[in-house]
């Protein structure tokens, strides 16, 4: 809910930018547009820094679950090792009984090592959209929307007569 809170309030702040810079032109008074930036600004950190804790948290989230199923992958891939080596060991007068139970048993050790692979698959996925999204945020924007306004008030004031009051 903050998030969302902080994202509304940087929209507003932006359009208060606009606002400001439109009236800093008209009346001459750079204190218009500089406040609602610097406000902009802020809000624009604080939005900043509480997507990358929470792009992190996530990350971290899933590299914890990919270590899991890493780990549980290799238990897997010890066990069915473990049966083909029983499998290869067992003379020809060995029981059929205890074949048919290392079958089985390799048969649902391999369902679950494939379980577990689409698993990592799709936290895989969803790391590299979770990537995406952080390469691709709307503050990205809004900076460089924020450093144009800046620079056409700079300009705008550099071609305002100096006041006589200042």
């Amino acid at each position: 809910m903050d998030r969302v809170w902080l994202e509304r309030a940087e929209y507003i702040a932006v359009a208060l930018a606009v606002v400001g810079s439109m009236l800093a032109l008209i009346y001459g008074q750079a204190l218009y547009a500089i406040a609602p930036i610097s406000l902009c600004l802020a809000l624009n950190l604080l939005n900043r820094s509480a997507s990358k804790r929470a792009n992190r948290r996530t990350m971290n989230q899933l590299q914890e679950q990919v270590a899991s199923i890493h780990s549980v992958e290799n238990d897997l891939v010890q066990k069915v090792e473990y049966a083909l080596e029983r499998l290869q060991g067992m003379d020809s007068g060995g029981s059929s009984q205890d074949v048919v139970t290392l079958m089985a048993a390799l048969k649902q050790l391999r369902s679950q090592l494939q379980l577990q692979n689409r698993c990592v698959d799709a936290m895989q996925a969803q790391l590299d959209s979770l990537t995406e999204q952080f390469r691709t945020r709307p503050e990205l924007e809004q900076i460089d929307s924020l450093s144009a306004v800046i620079v056409a008030l700079k300009q705008s004031l550099d071609r305002l007569p100096p006041s006589e009051n200042q």
